[in-house]
C-alpha cells in the first residue's frame, strides 16, 4: 500500500532542514551543488540542491535511451532554442537570474551522446537561426513548442514573401531566391528530428510544425528541478508517454480519495497522481515525492509499440555504461549471496523490466499564468516566446500577398494553437 506521498512544501522543508542543521557560517553545505529553479510557491527554496556527481549520474543514465531510440547519435547537428534563464525569455519579470537549465540539460545530453550542437538559445533571432542553421547543417532542432512554432511562423513569412513582385534589383531578387531555395532544400530534406521540453505539445502545434518540417520526427525529455530528467518521449510515440530506468527512479500512481489504496504499478487502468522516488539522489533525498502530474504506469510495451526499438532501448539500458562508476555502487544496497541460477534468471527477467512506461494525463503547473497548482509553472517560462508568435502571425497578413494566416484564438493561458493551412510541401511557394 502507498502511504500518503511527500507535497512540494514538505520536501523542500526537508531540504531545509538539512542546511539548518549546519552552522549558519559554514559553507560546506553549499559546496559541490547543482542548483535547479523550481516553481517558486514555496517560501522554503525556490531553487533545487543536487550533487555534482549524483545530477551528473542521472543525466548520463539517459544516453541509453536516447541513443538507442534515435532521438541522438554522432550524426545529430542540433540548433538548441531553449532558454539559459540569463535573459529575457526567463521568467523573474524579465530580470534574469533565475538558473533556467534547460539549454545546458540539451547542450549535455547531445555531447553525451557524440552531437553536435550550437547553443544558440531563446533570445537569437529567428533570422540568425535561420542563418546558423544553414552555416552548420543543422538537422535537429531542440525548443520549447512555442519558441519552435515562432521559428517556424518566420519560416512561412519568408517563403510567402519571396512569391511578391519584385520591388528590388534583379541581384537582389536572385539572391533572395537562392536563399529560399537553401531554406526550404534544408527544412524540408534536412532537418529530422525535433527536441521539445518546457511545454506540452497540442496537436494543432505539430501539425504546424510538420507542415513546415515535413520529414521530422519528435522526441521529448521529462523531468523536473525536484527529480531531476528521468523519462524520454521517443520518435513514433504519443506526446504524453515516456519511457524510464527503474534504476533511476520508481513511480507509483497514488489517489487521494484512497489514501489506503493499494499501489497497481502495472495496471494502465488506475490514473492517480505520479508518486517519485530518485534512487540516485542520497544527500538530498527525493522519496516518495508527488510530482502533482496525473496519470498511469504502463509496461513499456503499451507505448512504444515498434518492438525492434523497443528491444534496442531494452538492451542499451541493461548494458549502459553508468551503472559500473562508483557513484553507483555507492548508492546501492549490499547484495545477499544467493544461488547462481537464481541470479541468472533474475538478470533475464531484468531486461525486460529495467524500461518502464507512464502515461500522462495532466502535467501539473502547465495550466497558465493563473494556474494555483503549487508544481513548476510552465506559463511563466513561455509567455514571451508566445508573445513571439503573435508577432510574427502579424507578418503573414498583407494585403499584397496571395496567402492570409488566419491567427489562432488565444485562451486564458495564452496557449497558442498555430496552424496554416495553405502550405504546400510539394511546393516551393506557399500561397
Amino acid at each position: 500500500k502507498i502511504k500518503k506521498p511527500l507535497s512540494k512544501t514538505e520536501l523542500h522543508q526537508s531540504f531545509h532542514e538539512i542546511f539548518s542543521s549546519y552552522n549558519s557560517n559554514d559553507d560546506t553545505p553549499y559546496q559541490s551543488l547543482y542548483w535547479s529553479p523550481s516553481g517558486g510557491t514555496t517560501s522554503l527554496f525556490k531553487h533545487i540542491p543536487s550533487t555534482i556527481h549524483e545530477n551528473a549520474l542521472q543525466r548520463s543514465s539517459l544516453t541509453p535511451l536516447l541513443t538507442a531510440g534515435n532521438v541522438y547519435s554522432s550524426k545529430t547537428i542540433q540548433a538548441n532554442l531553449f532558454d539559459n534563464g540569463s535573459g529575457s525569455g526567463s521568467g523573474n519579470g524579465g530580470d534574469g537570474g533565475t538558473m533556467y537549465r534547460s539549454m545546458e540539460i540539451f547542450q549535455d545530453l547531445a555531447i553525451a551522446c557524440h552531437g553536435t550542437t550550437l547553443p544558440l538559445g531563446w533570445e537569437c533571432s529567428n533570422e540568425m537561426v535561420v542563418k546558423r542553421c544553414l552555416d552548420f547543417r543543422v538537422n535537429a532542432i531542440a525548443g520549447s513548442p512555442s519558441r519552435l512554432c515562432s521559428l517556424a511562423c518566420y519560416i512561412l513569412s519568408k517563403l510567402g514573401h519571396s512569391s511578391s513582385p519584385a520591388t528590388t534589383t534583379e541581384t537582389t531578387t536572385t539572391e533572395t531566391t537562392t536563399m529560399v531555395q537553401k531554406i526550404n532544400h534544408w527544412r524540408k530534406q534536412k532537418v529530422k528530428n525535433i527536441i521539445f521540453a518546457c511545454e506540452p505539445m497540442h496537436d494543432e502545434r505539430a501539425s504546424f510544425l510538420t507542415r513546415i518540417f515535413p520529414n521530422v520526427q519528435f522526441a521529448s525529455i521529462l523531468g523536473g528541478a525536484e527529480v531531476g530528467i528521468w523519462g524520454v518521449c521517443l520518435p513514433g510515440m504519443k506526446y504524453n508517454s515516456f519511457l524510464y530506468d527503474a534504476r533511476v527512479v520508481s513511480v507509483q500512481v497514488y489517489s487521494q480519495e484512497a489514501e489506503e489504496e493499494e499501489e497497481h504499478s502495472g495496471s494502465k487502468e488506475q490514473i492517480g497522481h505520479l508518486v517519485v522516488t530518485n534512487h540516485l539522489r542520497h544527500r538530498f533525498p527525493v522519496r516518495n515525492y508527488d510530482t502533482g502530474d496525473l496519470g498511469s504506469i504502463v509496461p513499456a510495451s503499451t507505448i512504444c509499440t515498434d518492438m525492434k526499438v523497443l528491444n534496442n532501448v531494452c538492451h542499451a539500458v541493461k548494458n549502459a555504461q553508468w551503472v559500473h562508476c562508483d557513484d553507483y555502487h555507492r548508492s546501492q544496497p549490499p547484495k545477499k549471496n544467493g544461488n547462481e541460477k537464481k541470479k541468472k534468471k533474475q538478470d533475464d527477467d531484468e531486461e525486460d523490466s529495467l524500461v518502464r512506461g507512464v502515461i500522462f494525463s495532466s502535467r501539473a503547473g502547465a495550466g497558465g499564468k493563473n494556474d494555483t497548482n503549487d508544481q513548476f509553472n510552465a506559463y511563466e517560462h513561455t509567455l514571451h516566446a508566445s508573445e513571439l508568435i503573435k508577432v510574427a502571425s502579424s507578418m503573414l497578413v498583407d494585403k499584397n500577398q496571395q496567402y492570409c494566416y488566419s491567427k489562432p484564438k488565444q485562451n486564458k493561458q495564452s496557449e497558442t494553437n498555430a496552424k496554416h493551412d495553405t502550405v504546400d510541401d510539394d511546393d516551393d511557394d506557399v500561397k
